[in-house]
């Protein structure tokens, strides 16, 4: 083995520097310059087990990250990448826990369930004591979807929240077990809605907690809450994808019925064009329809109103944030609602003009909102 000081490797200074400067480029979330910090170190000391682990770590950060859309920014290459590494730093120093527990994080990305809770029970077995290894195992576990694993996960978060009970992270997972995507019974959203609390009585700014919260209000009934909770997940991190589809799907659920509505009183309008007597039989047509597209309109704000009191505007500027598509829907109904709207108060020539522009505007958004449907699945 060569000296530490002797052009074979690195010497212990060297190391260090490059694992502390990577350690605090992870932390701030700057994967890219953590990979280039770590590459000529790797280099020189390819069986150095923190360097490996490190680059693991900033391989799967990166395959966490999103852009200012919310989009990841990393790919399925970065868990591949962030397993080979992690895999690496385990057998450089296989009596370490981290590598185990990297190599799990790497194997739920790349949707192998199975091999992520063997690795993460190999952590356990290790480290007993962490709460990390019992929360990756908890996850790998959940990962699984059976519900022997989903015992066995449930078992696993109550040791990681006997062990550390001020972690939000533990809370917040105790809630996704409680609560899952496909929803649960009556007791589960209680136990859920605790722990999710608890998370934000840990960590006030958590924006998955607040998501999280937020569907719960939302699957009972309580819209205020839901919107609100969204909104304010948005507010503290734009980049939750899952906030912005939760609001968007809660924002199509207002616009929709006003759209069709819209829809179906443009064509009315239209086909009303060949009323008798002229000019009179049409522009009749056409105010009767602007009356019930006026008053479905109010009545979807009234109630938008009711669901968040003084924060309609809030809501609203949150559509761009949801989806341009979704942004360019709503624009799209209101210009279709204004030429309604002058159809029905001008009974000359332009009053015709504005069924055409009310015609264009509710299809293209139309097509807005099947784009916005299409983006969000």
């Amino acid at each position: 083995m060569s000296d530490p000081g002797s052009a074979g490797g690195p010497g212990p200074a060297a190391t260090a520097a490059a694992e502390g400067r990577a350690r605090h480029l992870i932390a701030m979330r700057r994967p890219d310059d953590a990979l280039a910090v770590l590459g000529p170190a790797i280099a020189a000391a390819p069986d150095q087990a923190r360097l490996l682990g490190l680059a693991a770590h900033a391989h799967l950060v990166r395959a966490d990250v999103r852009d200012d859309a919310g989009d990841p920014v990393g790919s399925r290459r970065d868990y591949e990448l962030g397993a080979d590494l992690a895999r690496r730093a385990a057998a450089a120093d296989p009596h370490d826990e981290w590598g185990h527990r990297l190599l799990s994080i790497a194997l739920v990305g790349l949707r192998s369930p199975y091999d992520a809770a063997h690795a993460a029970d190999r952590a356990v077995r290790l480290e007993p004591f962490s709460y990390l290894t019992h929360l990756q195992y908890a996850r790998a576990l959940a990962a699984v979807g059976s519900p022997e694993a989903h015992e066995r996960a449930w078992a696993a978060g109550r040791r990681a929240a006997e062990l550390a009970p001020q972690e939000p992270a533990v809370h917040l997972l105790m809630a996704q077990l409680a609560h899952p995507t496909s929803g649960s019974s009556p007791q589960g959203l209680a136990v859920a809605e605790q722990a999710l609390r608890r998370t934000l009585e840990l960590d006030p700014g958590n924006s998955s907690a607040l998501n999280d919260l937020a569907r719960i209000q939302l699957r009972r009934r309580r819209g205020v809450a839901a919107i609100t909770g969204f909104v304010h997940a948005l507010r503290v991190d734009p980049r939750n994808g899952a906030a912005r589809h939760n609001l968007g799907v809660v924002l199509a659920g207002w616009l929709r019925p006003a759209h069709w509505t819209v829809l179906a009183a443009v064509w009315v309008a239209l086909l009303g064009q060949g009323a008798q007597p002229a000019p009179t039989g049409p522009w009749v047509v056409r105010s009767l329809c602007a009356l019930v597209v006026v008053a479905v309109v109010v009545v979807v704000g009234l109630r938008l109103r009711r669901a968040v009191p003084g924060q309609v505007g809030a809501v609203l500027r949150q559509l761009p944030v949801v989806s341009r598509w979704a942004a360019a829907w709503a624009w799209c109904l209101a210009v279709s609602v204004a030429g309604l709207v002058v159809s029905g108060l001008v009974p000359l020539e332009v009053g015709t003009l504005g069924v055409g522009v009310a015609f264009v505007a509710v299809h293209l958004g139309t097509v807005c909102s099947w784009v916005w449907a299409a983006r969000s699945r």
